[in-house]
């Protein structure tokens, strides 16, 4: 399941540069999903500001799910860590530190055990390399979360990336199980807030993640990870958005995505479309606002 996880982390994000691969492209063509014409009123649609503000959040909580992964994978003493006696740490602060709570999962007494992860302690570590502040807890429910049906809860205490800071009720992390060598698990993000000095943006999703290892030993020759999911928020100027992310795939052996679509919907405005195609490998995509398709290049 080490593997399995190192898999999932690494099928999550982006080759070259470790952003996550669909907030990364959706970063990327932020201008050109924000800019083309309305609905047939006379009325030119030049809004981005929904687009950006999306962007925002959506960047720094796709993160979060192979983050803490990779921290939890990388952590002796945690959960998933007990019984096999495996350790890769690189540093002391590659792992997560110890709070309180126990693994006797079936005690009467029983309490989830919780860890800390502190990011301005430890070099702001996440997978993109971005510099931040602040610190993760991260509690294990119902078992390591190498186990089906467990699963992780993230809390953010103080935490920010730049001028932004992020909160949320919750961040959860849940393990599907496996089934014929098809891996599956859920990220969700509850009531968020991104908020800069003169702005606030409100944000949750649910992502469901699905990693087809094909059964071989290899995880890095056949495996495709597919990301589907929902979102919706409030931007910075109180517009109400959705977004729906639908079966995006990322073949291990491609850098780029190659099957699915983004939309983007701020209230009042048209839904701004995003095709990567039909399963070819290739860096063409096409974006199409209100009846109109472009074909764009992805970098």
């Amino acid at each position: 399941m080490r593997k399995l996880l190192f898999t999932f982390a690494r099928n999550y994000i982006m080759q070259s540069n470790k952003i996550n691969l669909y907030a990364a492209f959706i970063l990327m063509l932020i201008s050109i999903l924000s800019c083309k014409k309305s609905e047939p009123t006379g009325q030119v649609d030049t809004e981005s500001q929904t687009a950006i503000d999306y962007s925002i959040c959506e960047r720094e909580f796709a993160q979060m799910g192979p983050t803490s992964t990779n921290l939890v994978i990388k952590t002796k003493s945690s959960p998933p860590r007990l019984a096999n006696g495996y350790s890769d740490i690189i540093s002391i602060c590659d792992t997560l530190t110890y709070l309180s709570g126990d693994t006797s999962w079936t005690s009467p007494t029983h309490q989830d055990p919780v860890y800390e992860y502190d990011f301005g302690a430890c070099g702001s570590y996440a997978f993109d390399g971005i510099p931040r502040t602040g610190k993760w807890q991260i509690t294990f429910r119902k078992g390591g979360i190498k186990k089906p049906g467990t699963s992780l809860l993230i809390r953010l205490l103080n935490y920010k990336l730049s001028t932004v800071t992020y909160s949320a009720d919750s961040v959860v992390f849940k393990n599907g199980g496996e089934n014929n060598g098809i891996y599956t698990y859920t990220i969700s993000v509850y009531n968020a807030l991104c908020t800069a000095s003169t702005w606030t943006i409100s944000y949750s999703s649910t992502r469901s993640v699905m990693v087809d290892t094909k059964n071989t030993t290899d995880p890095t020759d056949d495996n495709t990870t597919i990301v589907s999911g929902s979102a919706s928020g409030k931007n910075r100027e109180n517009r109400n958005f959705t977004v729906t992310i639908n079966s995006l795939t990322k073949p291990a052996n491609c850098k780029y995505i190659t099957k699915g679509t983004v939309q983007i919907s701020p209230s009042g405005l048209n839904t701004r479309t995003i095709d990567y195609g039909n399963g070819t490998c290739d860096n063409k995509a096409s974006v199409s606002v209100n009846g109109s398709t472009f074909e764009i290049t992805l970098n």
